[in-house]
């Protein structure tokens, strides 16, 4: 089935919402569930996450050990 991207967009939030908040078709979601975004966005570069790539710890040098631990420490992660 084709979707045309608007179609697709909406079609995705509330499968999304339904998945998040826990409703279905046999149980609502709760009344107080609710979704927030980061909007714009965070602004992140894929060099910030060179700590999880290479590891903590394995830098050439003291100054790189410290911007991994650094970009580590700013990831975005479950809170």
């Amino acid at each position: 089935m084709g979707y045309q991207l608007g179609d697709l967009g909406r079609t995705f939030r509330d499968q999304m919402y339904n998945v998040l908040t826990g409703g279905d078709g046999s149980v609502p979601p709760a009344k107080s569930s609710f979704i927030t975004w980061c909007m714009p966005g965070l602004p992140y570069q894929e060099a910030d996450f060179a700590f999880a790539a290479q590891g903590i710890g394995t830098g050439a040098t003291a100054a790189e050990d410290k911007l991994l631990l650094q970009q580590a420490y700013n990831s975005p992660g479950d809170g």
